[in-house]
């Protein structure tokens, strides 16, 4: 079987998924150009040169698919809804969360208002299931594909209903309880945007298990890694302060009554009052609360890359650790050498005899 060099440019994968979406997200006619305007606004594909995020999650499902078949090109369909139900997510967390600024620009709630916005990104998740039932695969594989996302669709459903339930009414939070909103919200962009290339490759059940075992840990600990980071910004920032994180349940966690009570008291006010957010910060410094949660995060990479000795795609397998190392900013040492011994085989197998 052909397999995907580790040195793909992962600039034109992008280029071609862009590309790919944008020849979705053209006005139609005259009677749609305001709603496809404010799409492409959305995914900073109006020719302003904004940002439209790192596209990380079609590039997973290009690269599960190259890993597997060599080549990219088949599987632009699949990624670009990947990308659209991406954005279709990040439009209702706007309207949910009520930001009003993404990327350095206005969010299109804010821009243009909640009902207009809904729409927009109704229409996103709509073309996206539309990509994913034509995208020109078996039907076997169609149907594989809607189902992919529509599990991942009802997942993150289920993990933002947690989230919003507990911001209404927050309350003491245990850490499992955050472990487990970040499984249901966060690890489904991971399963949906490789199980949609992984399909498309023809991948085995055996290798769709391993990747929701991936998926998992690398998406608990990519939302530990956003708390972290949100420990460490200017305290100027009450970012960290709106969502329940994994730090105020481990703080929760770790203390009983009257303090818990301080402790929910000080993040409740940290979100306007930055003396409240110094506070909550020094109490989580003296609970010793960053290093449970950094050895929380070095474990769930670490479950990550323990998922993969069962893959069979020696590529597949060294793509995914090296995602790893390009999401948290690591080295992972030794994930070539599979590559080195199966292309030295090759080489070997091939060569011609001597004499």
């Amino acid at each position: 079987m052909t397999t995907a060099s580790p040195d793909i440019d992962l600039a034109a994968l992008i280029a071609d998924t862009e590309g790919e979406i944008v020849s979705l997200v053209r006005d139609r006619d005259p009677s749609t150009h305001g709603l496809y305007e404010m799409v492409r606004y959305h995914l900073a594909l109006d020719g302003s040169g904004a940002s439209g995020g790192k596209r990380m999650r079609p590039l997973l499902g290009l690269l599960a698919y190259a890993s597997i078949t060599g080549d990219h090109q088949r599987a632009l369909p699949g990624a670009a809804a990947v990308e659209l139900g991406h954005n279709f997510s990040l439009v209702h967390d706007d309207i949910e969360d009520g930001d009003e600024r993404r990327y350095g620009r206005a969010t299109l709630p804010a821009e243009h208002g909640i009902p207009v916005a809904l729409n927009a990104g109704d229409l996103l998740l709509g073309e996206g299931y539309r990509l994913l039932a034509g995208c020109g695969a078996r039907p076997d594989i169609c149907a594989a594909l809607v189902s992919i996302a529509a599990r991942g669709h009802r997942e993150l459903c289920l993990g933002q209903g947690a989230e919003l339930a507990w911001t209404e009414r927050p309350h003491p939070i245990k850490a499992d309880e955050i472990i487990e909103i970040f499984r249901q919200k966060t690890s489904p962009a991971f399963d949906v945007a490789l199980g949609v290339g992984a399909a498309l490759g023809g991948a085995t059940p055996e290798t769709h298990a391993v990747l929701r075992d991936y998926s998992d840990a690398l998406g608990i600990a990519y939302q530990i890694r956003d708390d972290l980071e949100d420990l460490a910004a200017d305290g100027s920032s009450a970012d960290g302060f709106g969502a329940p994180s994994l730090l105020l349940g481990l703080a929760c966690d770790k203390t009983r009554g009257a303090e818990r009570e301080r402790v929910m008291t000080l993040w409740q006010g940290a979100r306007a009052n930055p003396e409240d957010r110094a506070a909550f910060r020094a109490r989580l410094t003296d609970l010793g609360i960053e290093a449970t949660a950094r050895g929380m995060l070095e474990g769930y990479k670490e479950q990550a890359i323990r998922s993969l000795p069962a893959l069979q795609h020696a590529s597949l397998k060294g793509l995914l650790r090296r995602v790893v190392g390009k999401v948290f900013r690591v080295e992972i040492k030794g994930w070539c050498s599979e590559f080195e011994t199966r292309d030295a085989a090759g080489r070997q197998a091939g060569a011609p005899a001597a004499g």
